[in-house]
């Protein structure tokens, strides 16, 4: 939902009591409200409406009608009270309703309406109200565009920035002189568009094409044209735009015949049928809730200024980005296509003119884009529309007050029991020391194996390890094998140099030998002692084997038999001979 701009200025008094306006305020007015009184054919809400007038005439009220009746926005004004007067009031029109202004004044002299501003906002879309100025229509073919007068002569239509769709051509009329039936027609780039309408002879009133529309976009131009009929007719032609998005036209209105003038001039933002005036105070106003206006522009078709002239956006007396700069005796179309100006709910608009040095120049339209700004949110309490949730805020310390950097600990866990919900199994903590009091690098042993025990799983076999001496307790090196603890024969010698004695030795195993040993000990050296095995070879049964140890650097012989052999050995041994045999 968009909002679009109603009013105008008119800075003129109103003669007839009552007289009736459309929402476009002008400068005619209709005697009969069933002649003025135009269908809103888009369901929306009209709001935020201000009046200017002057101090003139009694018994004064400006009421908007809705039907043929008063709506909520009414504005009853004290004698002699002066300036800008605003209505908190609001009210909906269903589609289909009619709209009109009625001025009531009881005495004269009348008082002096010099503005109107207002906002409608559609129930679905962007929906606005633009038409021509009211005045008599004296000959056709004559031509009007938004916010101007008719006039005969050259097409020179209103050039469109804000797309939409132009519909329900509408032609109020509160005179009809003609013998013959007029037409009224849409004018889209020049040519006829496809709305019309036919006025039957004489006849007046409210007239209506509620089937055809043209579509517009940006670049196109429109105008209405009475384009065949009588003469002396006495009203206007206009028609509902619905806008293509928020952005609606803000038609500044015709200015004839501006003459050179040394001071400033200054006319109302939107509709200025007034002439301009030099108080910049008089035609400046607001518009609800502010908005962006862009795309300043406007046609010159006639100008014999010889002086560049100059056409400036005002905001609170000052002049901001928008301006036109029209040179010396230049006609045709002239944009300023590049800046936008942003104003407040509280902020006055206007243009200002000056410029020149003699001569005059003439606009039979000038215009603008209007963006609204997004209105207050308002909260609904309706019967049907619950009061939306408020939002809630946390209390707590403000920033300025709060730890830079705190410790969070972990939240507080709430147990509940309640009838029907158990108490939940509390977290248990093991017993340990604090972090400071741990060990800071500790052994970590290696897993403990748990044997299972259960009922399918057996026990595995022990690990059986042979008994033994420790490594630790063997010996490192050890010496040849020793003697046999009870050798079969022992015998001591004691023969000098090489005079040799002789042991002769034997035993009789019933079983078969299977090893046997030789050895030799020194007598004065005991433990220099040597044991020599006997090699035992069963199948060369009494062959002797001879080996030669040496024990304590001398040879040793020892010549050992199967059974009964002679040892010959040094002296001072003692000599011994283990047979063992078979088991």
């Amino acid at each position: 939902m968009g909002a679009t701009v109603i009013g105008g200025d008119r800075n003129t008094s109103v003669s007839v009591n009552p007289s009736y306006f459309s929402a476009i305020l002008d400068l005619g007015t209709f005697p009969t409200e069933s002649d003025r009184a135009l269908p809103v054919r888009s369901a929306g809400t009209i709001s935020n409406v201000s009046i200017n007038v002057g101090a003139t005439g009694t018994s004064r009220s400006v009421n908007f009608r809705k039907n043929g009746v008063n709506s909520n926005v009414t504005f009853t004004l004290a004698n002699g009270t002066s300036g800008t007067f605003a209505s908190g009031a609001s009210d909906h029109w269903a589609a289909g309703d009619t709209l009109d202004i009625q001025c009531n004044d009881s005495t004269s002299p009348p008082f002096t309406f010099v503005w109107l501003t207002g906002l409608f906002t559609a129930d679905s879309g962007t929906f606005g109200f633009h038409e021509a100025s009211t005045v008599g229509l004296l000959n056709s073919p004559q031509f009007s565009y938004f916010g101007a007068q008719w006039a005969t002569g050259v097409r020179t239509p209103y050039l469109i920035r804000a797309p939409g769709t132009a519909q329900n051509l509408t032609v109020s009329l509160f005179s009809n002189t003609s013998a013959t039936n007029d037409i009224f027609t849409s004018v889209k780039n020049a040519v006829a568009g496809a709305m019309t309408v036919t006025v039957t002879a004489g006849a007046t009133g409210v007239f209506e094409d509620t089937t055809n529309s043209d579509a517009l976009v940006s670049g196109n131009t429109f105008a209405y044209e009475w384009s065949s009929g009588g003469s002396s007719l006495g009203g206007t032609a206009g028609c509902s735009f619905n806008y293509s998005s928020t952005t609606s036209e803000l038609p500044g209105g015709q200015h004839s015949s501006l003459t050179f003038n040394a001071s400033n001039r200054f006319v109302g933002p939107f509709y200025g049928y007034a002439a301009p005036v030099t108080t910049e105070a008089t035609l400046a106003r607001s518009i609800p809730n502010g908005g962006t206006t862009s795309r300043m522009r406007g046609f010159v078709n006639v100008n014999s200024m010889s002086g560049t002239f100059t056409s400036n956006f005002r905001v609170n007396s000052v002049s901001v980005n928008q301006l036109l700069t029209i040179a010396a005796g230049t006609t045709g179309s002239f944009e300023d296509t590049t800046h936008s100006d942003t104003f407040g709910t509280s902020d006055l608009i206007n243009y200002m003119f000056s410029g020149g040095t003699s001569g005059s120049i003439s606009f039979p339209w000038t215009g603008m884009v209007f963006v609204p700004a997004a209105p207050p949110a308002v909260p609904s309490f309706g019967w049907f529309m619950p009061l939306s949730e408020p939002v809630r805020v946390k209390p707590g310390l403000g920033p300025h007050l709060q730890q830079f950097l705190a410790y969070s600990p972990d939240p507080l866990t709430i147990i509940p029991f309640s009838w029907f919900a158990a108490l939940s199994e509390p977290v248990r903590t093991k017993p340990t020391a604090m972090p400071m009091a741990q060990q800071y690098t500790a052994y970590v042993p290696e897993p403990t194996v748990v044997t299972p025990f259960s009922w399918f799983a057996a026990l595995t076999e022990p690990v059986r390890v042979k008994p033994g001496l420790g490594a630790h307790l063997q010996q490192f090196f050890a010496a040849p094998t020793q003697l046999r603890p009870n050798p079969t024969a022992t015998a001591d010698l004691d023969a000098t140099d090489n005079n040799h004695d002789v042991f002769l030795g034997g035993g009789t195993e019933f079983n078969r030998v299977i090893s046997g040993e030789a050895g030799a000990r020194e007598l004065k050296f005991t433990g220099a002692e040597i044991g020599v095995p006997i090699v035992v070879t069963p199948a060369v049964s009494g062959s002797p084997v001879t080996v030669s140890p040496t024990v304590s650097g001398f040879p040793v012989t020892v010549t050992v038999p199967v059974s009964g052999f002679p040892v010959p050995i040094i002296a001072g041994a003692r000599v011994s001979i283990s047979i063992v045999p078979a088991s």
